[in-house]
C-alpha cells in the first residue's frame, strides 16, 4: 500500500530535479480479476470500512450517498503477481493497455445489504456500503477461456489450433478464425422505455452492447 502526502510550504519538484523518473502508482498496473457476488459463502459482497480523512478513525457515509462503478480486470493471459492466483499485472506482457481488457462491473450498495445468491434477506444498515465484483462474461469470454492453454483442443484440431487461439494486440484482442473478443468494460449504459421499467447496458466502444441484470441473481 502506498500513501499520498503533500506538503505545500515545500518547492515544487520538477522532472529535471528527480534522480529517477516518476513511476506509475503499483496500483493501477495490477488489478484482481476475483469475483464477489454470493457465488458461494466465501465469496460474498465485501463490507467497505470508511475511515475519516487520512486517519485510521472509522466513520459514516452520508445518507443521500449512492451509485455504482465500472472498470477494467485485464486479459485471461495477463502475467499473474507473485502469490496470487487472482491479480493479474496486464502490463508486464508488453502488449495490453492498462485499460483493456474483460470488463469487470463493481457495484457499490450504499445503507442496505445487497441481495446475493446465498443472502435473500436485505438488512437496513444507515452509513455502510458493500462492494460487490463480476466479471461480464460473453460467448466470446467462454471461448477464449476454453483455448487458453487447453490441451484438449491443441490434440483435437493440432493444425488448427494456432488460428483459433485467442492474443492480444493492443486495443484488440482477437482469434484469427473467431473473430475479436467483446470485452465490454467501456461504460454501463440506462435506458427506459414508455411502458417499462429501468434497463441497464455495459457497452464497448467496438463491440456490441449486452443488457444485464443489475441484481446478479
Amino acid at each position: 500500500m502506498s500513501e499520498l502526502t503533500s506538503n505545500p510550504s515545500e518547492t515544487p519538484t520538477t522532472l529535471s530535479d528527480r534522480s529517477q523518473p516518476p513511476r506509475s502508482p503499483k496500483a493501477v498496473l495490477s488489478v484482481s480479476r476475483e469475483e464477489f457476488y454470493g457465488q458461494d459463502p466465501e465469496h460474498e459482497p465485501l463490507e467497505l470500512i470508511v475511515k475519516e480523512g487520512l486517519t485510521d478513525n472509522e466513520c459514516q457515509l452520508p445518507d443521500d450517498l449512492q451509485g455504482h462503478v465500472f472498470g477494467a480486470a485485464g486479459s485471461i493471459d495477463s502475467p499473474n503477481s507473485p502469490g496470487s492466483d487472482c491479480v493479474v499485472e496486464p502490463y508486464k506482457s508488453g502488449w495490453t493497455p492498462l485499460y483493456n481488457g474483460d470488463g469487470i462491473i463493481y457495484r457499490l450498495d450504499f445503507h442496505k445489504t445487497p441481495q446475493s445468491l446465498t443472502q435473500k434477506n436485505v438488512k437496513q444498515k444507515p452509513g455502510k456500503a458493500w462492494m460487490a465484483t463480476r466479471i461480464v462474461k460473453t460467448p466470446d469470454y467462454y471461448a477464449d477461456l476454453a483455448l487458453h492453454n487447453n490441451p484438449k483442443y491443441q490434440k483435437q484440431w493440432p493444425h488448427e489450433y494456432k488460428w483459433l487461439k485467442f492474443r492480444q494486440f493492443g486495443l484488440a484482442r482477437f482469434s484469427i478464425k473467431l473473430g475479436v473478443r467483446n470485452f465490454l468494460n467501456t461504460a454501463c449504459l440506462r435506458m427506459k422505455f414508455a411502458n417499462g421499467s429501468e434497463r441497464l447496458l455495459v457497452t464497448w466502444d467496438a463491440g456490441r452492447p449486452y443488457e444485464i441484470n443489475p441484481s446478479w441473481n
